[in-house]
């Protein structure tokens, strides 16, 4: 199965994009993940970009990641996070959320923490996978990376079919986009970076807060 990939960030109205993306893609399997620093907290920024770099880093010195991989990536990257509170005090407190994808053998691993979100697009309906880790219609965060050592991590596995669609995203999109809209979006287009520019320009036009999002589409 081969899958093609787009990924985009914009910082919207905020002085600094406190959101963080990565890909790194091998011949046979492929981890994406997406971050966004919790705001108002000090160094969210730093977390989102050390969440990515961390679960990133982790998968390059790996040939064949095994199934339980990813959560130990987050909980890794969790770890560097806490670590690097002590040792500068002045980013004690820094969390970021961090929701992660490996596909490998025709399955989607996920793995994840916090409000940002996973969907799977599939037969023209768009099916969010991932559940917030917050107090239901705000923005107050249960779980995160960075909050403390013990971090939870929900993890999914399923098979995926030719002409899936994967959507990562922060609450940037999820927040201004109505889901009908975003799944209508998805159908017009089979092509990631298309999709992704649309989801963006429609994202800006409605009233963007800030954005990373990664969006993956399987072949034969």
């Amino acid at each position: 199965m081969q899958i093609s990939y787009y990924a985009l960030t914009d910082k919207g109205p905020r002085e600094e994009n406190e959101d963080a993306y990565g890909i790194y893609a091998t011949y046979s399997w492929l981890v994406g993940v997406v971050a966004d620093g919790v705001g108002g907290n000090p160094g969210g920024a730093v977390a989102s970009k050390l969440a990515v770099h961390e679960v990133i880093s982790f998968f390059k010195n790996l040939e064949d990641p095994p199934q339980d991989s990813l959560d130990e990536a987050l909980i890794r990257a969790n770890a560097r996070i806490r670590k690097e509170q002590t040792i500068n005090p002045g980013l004690s407190g820094m969390a970021t959320t961090c929701t992660a994808i490996m596909v490998k053998d025709g399955r989607l691993h996920i793995s994840h923490a916090g409000d940002s979100r996973a969907y799977l697009f599939r037969s023209r309906d768009l099916v969010r996978l991932t559940q917030n880790h917050s107090i239901e219609n705000t923005n107050i965060l249960l779980n995160a990376l960075g909050i403390r050592d013990d971090v939870a991590i929900d993890s999914k596995v399923l098979n995926l079919h030719s002409k899936d669609t994967i959507l990562l995203c922060t609450d940037g999109l999820y927040k201004v986009l109505h889901h009908e809209l975003m799944e209508k979006i998805i159908t017009e287009s089979e092509d990631p970076e298309d999709i992704a520019h649309r989801l963006m320009h429609q994202a800006i036009k409605t009233g963007l807060i800030a954005v990373s999002y990664t969006h993956l589409r399987a072949h034969e």
